[in-house]
């Protein structure tokens, strides 16, 4: 059975009322008035302090040196913008490999014309061109020429000038550009040379009908002496005509060797035009 406790003393009871305030305030007393002094170097371990419980107004001003850092753990956003100096530029890397071409592009708008540049030198000389080409031709010819198919009717040549003589042959040409030659063989022979001799002088065109191109020939037959009474003319010329046109030969008589024409008028017993068609042509005119 329990019994009363009763104290033993004065002394005692001031023993217990002390302990008790140890117990109830003493911790509070002791972390108001325990500074760094009352601390014994090293007496402090990490195992005394709870996990997260140091903050940052428990840090006395420049109380964290080098030596309390470990090496490595800080890192760029620990410091305060501008405190890390800019390092050296380093080396250029290595060039890249080329990239893929890219898509062409839309055609841009064409630009304005240029001015024209200068003339270039002159070429060399071409090779002579060919002059073959078509060949156009017509005639006639009489018994007294002679040859197979001969029957036409010999041309008397009647007229004292190239104006009022006719044409007794033409030939009709297409456009184009031609070497024309007209050749007429002309007889002139009395049947009595003695009494009555031939003696004219006979000049012939081949020509354009109208105003153009013509070429000209002219002899003296008859029965005197050192005259023939048969003689060839030839008439050539060169012509380029825009449009279809005619050709033709016509000839005329006047004075031979004598002071007038004397004897039977001179006539034509053959007749030729022929034009052959060429790829181009310049005229040159000489006097």
């Amino acid at each position: 059975m329990l019994r009363k406790l009763r104290p033993r003393s004065a002394y005692d009871v001031m023993a217990a009322i002390a302990f008790f305030i140890a117990i109830a305030g003493g911790s509070a007393y002791a972390a108001a008035t325990i500074g760094s002094s009352d601390i014994k170097n090293d007496a402090v371990k990490s195992n005394h302090i709870k996990n997260g419980q140091v903050k940052n107004p428990d840090l006395a001003a420049n109380s964290v040196g080098t030596g309390k850092v470990i090496n490595g753990s800080l890192l760029k956003q620990d410091f305060k913008a501008g405190q890390l100096p800019r390092g050296p530029r380093g080396p250029g890397g290595l060039q890249g490999a080329a990239g893929a071409n890219g898509a062409t592009g839309a055609t841009g708008a064409t630009g304005a014309t240029g001015a024209q540049g200068p003339a270039g030198p002159q070429g060399g000389k071409g090779d002579k061109g060919d002059l073959a080409g078509r060949l156009f031709e017509r005639y006639f010819c009489t018994p007294e020429f002679g040859g197979p198919g001969c029957a036409s009717t010999p041309k008397e040549i009647t007229a004292p000038d190239q104006t009022n003589a006719n044409f007794f042959l033409t030939m009709s040409l297409p456009a184009g550009s031609y070497m024309v030659t007209g050749e007429v063989d002309v007889v002139a022979n009395s049947p009595d040379p003695d009494v009555n001799p031939s003696d004219w002088r006979v000049q012939c065109a081949a020509r354009t009908l109208g105003a153009g191109y013509a070429g000209f020939a002219s002899a003296t037959v008859g029965d005197l002496a050192g005259e023939a009474n048969e003689t060839t003319l030839t008439a050539v010329f060169g012509m380029t005509e825009p449009a279809a046109g005619d050709i033709g030969i016509k000839c005329w008589r006047t004075a031979g060797n004598g002071s007038s024409g004397a004897g039977p008028n001179p006539q034509v017993i053959y007749a030729e035009l022929a034009a052959v068609e060429v790829g181009s042509f310049t005229t040159s005119e000489q006097p």
